[in-house]
């Protein structure tokens, strides 16, 4: 593995205190994050892609929301699968340059999902949402990005969302419990997939799929 990867995960743990931290490292890191990401988790980008894919027959003209968007690698993966009108935010703006360059969006923005913060996009105005790799410690907690898709997206529309492990089962079940009593969501599956790979460990993570009713 090389030592920039090394650093890369390194310095990418130890900002996980905060928002700010956050922003700062991806700003940091911009530049090179395809690289870096390319042989260890593009993978999980284009699984999310078609899954997604598969509910809409007509792509040409659905609206997707891709959160944290950051250099745009998930917005490729929705674009080879024959998405066109894709939305894009992330935390840093450095992510979102990088992301610019691609043209693969039809608007790119800086935003934060939180207990405090959402995104500036209308309510219901998304028919498919994907989040890959932004529901982890440190960057959108897991109760923070169930409220905020489920405000964004429109009546039946489908979210697909890993969940990093350092959540367990049993939480996320909870978390989504309420949404499921109480109608607005709709378990369409829940497994574990490969994630990425970290120092040369390969991690899994909790893949969701959700239908908003």
């Amino acid at each position: 593995m090389a030592a920039n990867d090394l650093k890369f995960h390194d310095e990418l743990d130890k900002s996980r205190v905060s928002h700010e931290k956050i922003a700062t490292f991806y700003d940091e890191w911009a530049e090179s994050y395809d690289e870096i990401i390319e042989s260890s988790s593009t993978h999980i980008n284009n699984i999310a892609s078609n899954t997604l894919a598969k509910y809409y027959e007509s792509k040409e003209n659905i609206q997707i929301l891709d959160v944290p968007c950051g250099s745009g690698v998930t917005g490729k993966a929705l674009h080879d699968t024959g998405f066109r009108v894709i939305d894009g935010y992330d935390i840093s703006q450095g992510m979102i340059d990088v992301a610019k360059e691609k043209k693969l969006y039809r608007h790119l923005g800086q935003g934060c999902i939180s207990e405090k913060e959402s995104l500036s996009c209308a309510n219901n105005s998304y028919d498919g949402l994907i989040c890959v790799q932004g529901i982890t410690k440190g960057h959108i907690e897991l109760k923070d990005a169930l409220k905020e898709f489920i405000r964004v997206l429109k009546p039946n529309g489908i979210m697909v969302y890993t969940v990093n492990m350092v959540f367990t089962i049993d939480y996320i079940m909870e978390l989504h419990k309420q949404y499921f009593l109480d109608g607005k969501l709709e378990l369409v599956s829940l497994e574990k997939r490969f994630y990425y790979e970290k120092r040369g460990e390969k991690l899994d993570c909790y893949f969701c799929v959700m239908k908003k009713l």
